[in-house]
């Protein structure tokens, strides 16, 4: 089985969405309007792009593990591939990552930030992939009982981060901003390499888990 990461693969698609996302935050950063109003923009912008490609690229990444996965020799039986296909595990990994795209609702990353803090996360700029890992596995941050949309996570981060920037000086604004989306970048693509690795885990717990169910076929 390629063992490559999906997001060595698409690293050229990763770069786009990021260019074009750049260009964008730019022209807002360069605009008249107020530091504030720039910096409620540009959370927006990032927020939605992100969870919009985000799930388009989830759907891309799904069907090629999957077909990957089916050219290996532990799935040559049909029977061994629909027993997976019942898992409906892309459904499974969807409802914990939450990728929908959402209004940006800055009342509820403010209440994310706080429980963050309470849990003892640093903020400033959340670590995603590690959050929304932790979510996935059904381990709950303080009074977080569903996993965060990665939409919401990157409000959090962002609206963290600008707290002592919204009246720093525009170069000093830009620098930060600069900053924030080279690692949001790196978090993001951290994220769907955490998501391949949930992927494979659970891979390998049905494997076990069909192995003994025919063994014990072959007992009777």
């Amino acid at each position: 089985m390629n063992k490559n990461k999906y997001t060595e693969e698409i690293k050229n698609e990763f770069d786009e969405i990021f260019s074009d996302l750049k260009k964008k935050v730019n022209e807002i950063i360069s605009s008249s309007k107020h530091q504030k109003e720039k910096a409620d923009l540009i959370t927006r912008i990032v927020a939605s792009t992100t969870a919009a490609c985000s799930r388009d690229i989830f759907n891309d990444m799904y069907l090629n593990l999957e077909k990957r996965l089916f050219k290996t020799d532990d799935f040559a039986d049909i029977t061994c591939r629909n027993k997976f296909r019942d898992l409906n595990l892309g459904n499974e990994i969807s409802r914990n990552y939450r990728f929908e795209p959402q209004v940006v609702d800055f009342k509820e990353a403010d209440r994310i930030i706080r429980s963050l803090k309470i849990a003892g996360i640093t903020t400033g700029i959340v670590a995603i992939s590690e959050i929304g890992i932790i979510l996935a596995m059904g381990l709950p941050i303080s009074t977080l009982l569903t996993p965060i949309p990665i939409s919401i996570l990157v409000i959090a981060a962002l609206s963290s981060a600008l707290i002592n920037y919204v009246k720093a000086e525009p170069k000093k604004f830009k620098e930060m901003i600069d900053e924030y989306l080279k690692e949001i970048k790196e978090q993001f693509i951290d994220w769907f390499d955490k998501i391949e690795e949930y992927f494979y885990t659970r891979v390998d717990e049905f494997k076990k888990k069909y192995k003994e169910e025919k063994d014990k076929e072959e007992r009777l």
